[in-house]
């Protein structure tokens, strides 16, 4: 795949997932279609140049009536009728079946006020300069989904958590379970959006493309679960997050049954015993932490219940994004000790790379200088190689661990 078209998959993949945000059918009231995820500018115009109209407060209930060429910017009005105007569509939640590319084009120019509205201005795109607001009308169930109590990850120091992940001592009877329900010792499975589904990550190892330099101990686990590397997985794809690699909508009818999630499709057709989860790039944009964590807990209990050893990995982040990032990064380690599951700190192992081992974007984990299965020199100055890296080396840790 040339870069460029791997990269460009991947952005269109994070734009589709702001509009994939979990089912939840209290969230808007009747009538509106989606709502604001933040405190956000309403302007006359489709891009920040033109001027606000009002300052909406998160969760208000909007109906949306156009777009604009490339979907970033919707126009609509709030459902009582008292504002009309466009937002960014990176900051809105969709009611679930919704589509905002099925809306009518628009270049419409909407009057601005008379007076400025008041409040404070919402920040720009990507920025970071408020704390976090979750949505405080999202229900699901009856469970409040915007409840996250802070406290609970305030002690975890990232930098602290090691690297490398370790068999715990759950990963036996996960194993052993799986055996006994027909799962292959060899397979191990990706689960996870854009950053799992390229080829950059594992895929050469397969193909025998690689240069493990002065990691040669690694050959033996390559050797054993070498040729599932590669698999097609359904458990992967550009923009997926934790709630949509649950929804049976997204799985591919081609290969998955009816009413199957992608998860439940990856674990039947190649019946693994370890799968890599790595979530959060997409997630930190289109839910609320409690909604991160609710819906991770699905993934891991799920993968427990069919014997696989979810092995969980902290995500590299979005720079624009950094306090999301890390508080985000906190839950994923907090799941991880309390299912008493090994845990990749890829976070971690990126800090002392150039630019976090991201893409100039600040998003994208970064590609490699020439293979991304070269694991010597520069190139692991890079993302992709040092994913590849620390992951060949948690698998080696519960093969060696556990599977022998």
């Amino acid at each position: 795949m040339d870069r460029r078209i791997g990269v460009w998959m991947c952005v269109l993949g994070l734009l589709l997932t702001v509009m994939i945000v979990p089912a939840l059918p209290a969230r808007a009231q009747e009538g509106a279609q989606a709502w604001t995820s933040y405190q956000l500018n309403m302007r006359t115009g489709p891009s920040t140049r033109h001027a606000v109209v009002a300052v909406l407060a998160p969760s208000t209930p909007l109906v949306l009536e156009a777009r604009n060429g490339d979907t970033s910017w919707v126009l609509g009005h709030t459902e009582d009728g008292a504002q009309r105007g466009w937002m960014a569509t990176l900051y809105l939640g969709f009611q679930s079946g919704f589509s905002a590319p099925a809306l009518p084009l628009s270049d419409e120019i909407v009057p601005g006020p008379a007076q400025p509205a008041p409040g404070p201005a919402a920040p720009a795109a990507g920025a970071d300069a408020t704390p976090f607001t979750p949505n405080t009308n999202a229900t699901f169930q009856g469970i409040n989904m915007s409840r996250f109590d802070e406290s609970s990850v305030a002690g975890i120091d990232l930098a602290a958590v090691p690297v490398v992940g370790q068999p715990t001592g759950r990963s036996y009877a996960i194993f052993q379970r799986g055996r006994a329900l027909g799962n292959n010792p060899n397979v191990v499975a990706k689960v996870g959006d854009c950053s799992s589904d390229h080829w950059y990550f594992l895929s050469p190892f397969t193909w025998g493309q690689y240069n493990l330099g002065s990691y040669g101990d690694l050959q033996p686990v390559i050797d054993h679960f070498g040729a599932s590397m590669d698999d097609d997985s359904q458990s992967t794809h550009d923009g997926y997050n934790v709630n949509t690699v649950q929804s049976p909508e997204w799985s591919n009818p081609a290969y998955c049954q009816a009413g199957e999630s992608p998860l439940d499709c990856e674990y039947r057709l190649h019946k693994p015993s370890v799968a890599i989860i790595m979530f959060g790039t997409s997630d930190l944009l289109s839910m609320s932490p409690y909604e991160f964590e609710f819906y991770y807990r699905f993934i891991i209990e799920r993968s427990i219940e069919l014997g696989v050893i979810p092995v969980l990995s902290t995500f590299p982040g979005n720079l624009n994004f950094w306090n999301h990032t890390i508080l985000y990064n906190k839950i994923v380690v907090k799941l991880a000790r309390e299912y008493d599951v090994p845990l990749i700190n890829l976070w971690l192992a990126l800090e002392a790379v150039p630019n976090h081992g991201l893409e100039p974007d600040g998003f994208h984990l970064g590609e490699p200088l020439d293979d991304p299965a070269n694991l010597e020199g520069p190139n692991l100055q890079t993302g992709y190689p040092m994913r590849n890296l620390v992951t060949l080396q948690t698998l080696d840790a519960i093969w060696r661990g556990v599977m022998r």
